[in-house]
């Protein structure tokens, strides 16, 4: 079997998954709106919504400070908004009050009250407060450090479709780490997050197909799975060839790459929008 060279199988080169916590902490906000980006939400109606305490108003005013939608940005007014929601119960704002803590965003960084937050929503089934929370047993930020928890935590977002949870279970089983190590379930997981666009899960999804791990080696796939990766990053982060051996001919390389860019340019994969959450850093929020 023509094994391909590769390194970890952390996706590194890729930007848009840096976070305040290495590739730890997904910064994700909660919103609910329905509204087009083009359409900023009626600013007074939604402040006096906010301001007779309606928990959902209240949260999509911390949002729109947050990101500063239709306001200026202010990480001050945004915090005291989702704190009050928070406070109501609203998970969404919950999440979004730990996430500021864990990152630092307009007060002091604090894991042990991101992880208070995180509870809070994770108790109401919220699947980001899940995966954070799983996040922070994983490297033991603010709690205990506990992989069992953090396999847990996961596998409660990544059933509820959340492809981050899901490349995260994967990962654990691909690496051995607090599971043993599953080739199969790695590549199970993988899919799943693939499927909804999630370039990390492409990427290591094609090198389990490239090296035949968990699946029948598949170059010609493997290929189409690492150029959609680095499609949907926004560059291509590495020269194919250099990761095929010499038992691979020139012409199939070729050919896999005109397949994988036909595929990329033809796919209308998105990252599933279904639960309303939305990174911060990159923002494709529908408000």
């Amino acid at each position: 079997m023509t094994r391909i060279k590769k390194g970890l199988l952390f996706l590194v080169g890729f930007a848009s998954f840096t976070t305040a916590l290495g590739d730890g902490l997904i910064n994700r906000l909660h919103t609910t709106g329905t509204e087009k980006k083009s359409i900023a939400p009626d600013l007074i109606a939604l402040t006096q919504l906010a301001d007779k305490g309606d928990a959902l108003a209240q949260t999509k005013l911390g949002v729109m400070y947050f990101h500063g939608g239709g306001v200026a940005q202010d990480y001050q007014q945004a915090l005291d908004w989702f704190r009050k929601a928070a406070d109501k119960g609203h998970a969404g704002a919950q999440t979004n009050l730990g996430l500021m803590y864990s990152n630092a965003l307009g007060l002091p960084q604090d894991s042990k009250k991101a992880a208070y937050w995180y509870q809070k929503a994770a108790a109401q089934g919220y699947p980001v407060a899940y995966l954070n929370l799983g996040v922070l047993y994983s490297a033991g930020e603010g709690v205990r450090q506990d992989l069992k928890q953090a396999l847990i935590s996961y596998q409660k977002a990544a059933y509820q479709g959340n492809p981050h949870a899901q490349y995260r279970l994967g990962t654990m089983y691909a690496n051995g780490n607090g599971v043993p190590h599953d080739d199969k379930k790695a590549v199970f997981w993988y899919a799943k997050a693939a499927e909804q666009g999630l370039s990390s899960a492409q990427f290591n999804l094609g090198m389990k197909y490239l090296n035949g791990e968990g699946v029948s080696q598949n170059v010609i796939e493997g290929y189409k799975l690492l150029m959609m990766a680095s499609f949907d990053a926004g560059k291509k982060s590495m020269d194919s060839r250099e990761l095929v051996s010499d038992g691979t001919t020139q012409d199939l390389i070729d050919d896999t790459q005109r397949l994988s860019e036909t595929w990329a340019l033809g796919s209308d994969v998105q990252i599933d929008e279904r639960s309303s959450i939305h990174l911060i850093a990159e923002d494709t929020s529908d408000i």
